[in-house]
């Protein structure tokens, strides 16, 4: 008897994520197969699983239920609140491997380690400056029209 059958545990095949509970991993295993079963009515955003859509549909209702112990600011998701806090505790959990600057979110180190690359995609029309984030590029843009 292995340590899986055991515990009752249920291990993704794809992903290797543990589950205690069968029916949390039954919906798991649909987010790698691309089915999206429950559909906002608002805004037509396609989810695999009901308490995605619940979580979601706080957006458009300005529901705020998550709120910040510390400072009292409220979050329409948990992850928000949970990403948050990292302001109060000074936790950056990502660190760059070639300058190690830490980032709070992940989309800021990924946008930060574009800049280590060399690639320049981001080509300004006017004046033929190059940049590797599109966001500095329009942020760059601009600056042609205040002159």
């Amino acid at each position: 008897m292995n340590l899986h059958t055991l515990y009752n545990t249920h291990i993704c095949e794809i992903c290797s994520k543990v589950f205690t509970i069968k029916k949390k991993y039954e919906i798991h295993k649909l987010s790698h197969s691309g089915i999206k079963l429950y559909t906002c009515e608002l805004c037509d955003k396609k989810f695999t699983a009901k308490h995605s859509l619940k979580m979601h549909q706080n957006i458009h209702e300005g529901s705020k239920p998550f709120q910040c112990t510390l400072c009292g600011i409220r979050f329409s998701k948990k992850s928000s609140l949970d990403r948050h806090t990292y302001i109060h505790t000074g936790m950056k959990p990502y660190t760059c491997v070639v300058c190690d600057k830490s980032f709070i979110q992940k989309i800021q180190y990924t946008n930060h380690v574009k800049t280590h690359s060399g690639n320049r995609p981001y080509l300004c029309q006017e004046c033929g400056k190059s940049f590797s984030r599109k966001d500095s590029l329009n942020v760059h843009i601009k600056s042609h029209s205040k002159s």
